[in-house]
């Protein structure tokens, strides 16, 4: 007996309708308030792509009953411009909403924005920047952009050792920083 399974693609058209019905005010069960932000949503549709969402309507929280849901300790801005990268699948991350965004994609428990903006200050190192960088990536556990910064400084070591923010290193930043130096490319002034 001949078998074929069809398979259909619905994940773009889902979220678009999904988008398109929360901006007509179709099918939202939530809203967000969040700083001066109110977000209106759908339960399911956060949950898909949010951790923090999903334990919060999965489990028997109050916020699992309520229409509306506060949010507390991060910026209304954006956990909205998260909130739209759910339904768009698109969102602009720049050096002044990167940390913020980190910060709530933290929050939210959303990997993949986190990720995004992780990728974003490895590609903004610089030597006016790179401690801010490497503060972020250690407080967020990223170990991998952590080594990328760790090669910057040590590729980049004649302009970071002139820095205000290289000799404002406390002993246990410079100690940790000396400690992962790339010894191939580093010059010995700065682990001198």
């Amino acid at each position: 007996m001949l078998s074929v399974t069809r398979h259909r693609v619905v994940t773009p058209n889902l979220l678009q309708y999904a988008n398109e019905s929360r901006i007509d005010e179709h099918f939202n069960d939530v809203t967000i308030n969040v700083g001066k932000q109110s977000i209106a949503a759908n339960r399911m549709v956060l949950s898909c792509h949010s951790v923090f969402f999903e334990k919060m309507f999965k489990c028997n929280m109050k916020e699992k009953y309520e229409h509306n849901v506060e949010i507390q300790s991060v910026d209304g801005n954006s956990v909205k411009n998260l909130i739209d990268y759910i339904y768009i699948g698109a969102i602009e991350i720049n050096e002044d909403n990167v940390m913020s965004i980190l910060e709530a994609a933290d929050y939210l428990q959303m990997e993949e924005a986190k990720r995004f903006c992780f990728e974003f200050l490895e590609s903004i190192i610089k030597p006016d920047n790179w401690q801010v960088v490497l503060k972020a990536v250690a407080l967020y556990r990223d170990d991998e952009i952590k080594d990328q910064v760790h090669h910057y400084i040590s590729t980049h070591s004649d302009d970071i050792i002139r820095t205000t923010d290289y000799k404002a290193l406390s002993y246990d930043e410079l100690k940790d920083c000396v400690a992962n130096l790339d010894r191939n490319s580093v010059k010995e002034t700065l682990v001198y």
